[in-house]
């Protein structure tokens, strides 16, 4: 599969970007093919507190990208507000104008 991800070309049968997915699927045809046989538990604790600490490393990450989308958009917020000290002219502002 490696090296079908390789040599496919971008265009595939009237799909774009076939190039680009295929090694992104290869993981997960990976993780599937695998037997995973454990027989302690405490194995069993540490894959799921491993989980755990993904999925906080995860939520943390997206945390950040809300605030700073959030802090993009505040403007806009304070224009349907109302206020028109964001630096964009409002509808009244508008009408003067013209």
């Amino acid at each position: 599969m490696i090296v079908a991800a390789v040599l496919m070309p971008n265009w595939l049968f009237g799909s774009w970007a076939a190039d680009l997915r295929l090694p992104v699927a290869l993981p997960f045809v990976l993780i599937a093919s695998a037997r995973l046989d454990i027989q302690r538990g405490r194995v069993v604790g540490l894959l799921a507190a491993l989980a755990l600490v993904f999925l906080g490393v995860r939520v943390y990450a997206l945390t950040l990208t809300w605030r700073y989308v959030d802090s993009r958009f505040a403007e806009f917020r304070a224009l349907r507000k109302g206020r028109s000290d964001c630096g964009l002219i409002n509808a009244e502002q508008l009408e003067q104008y013209s």
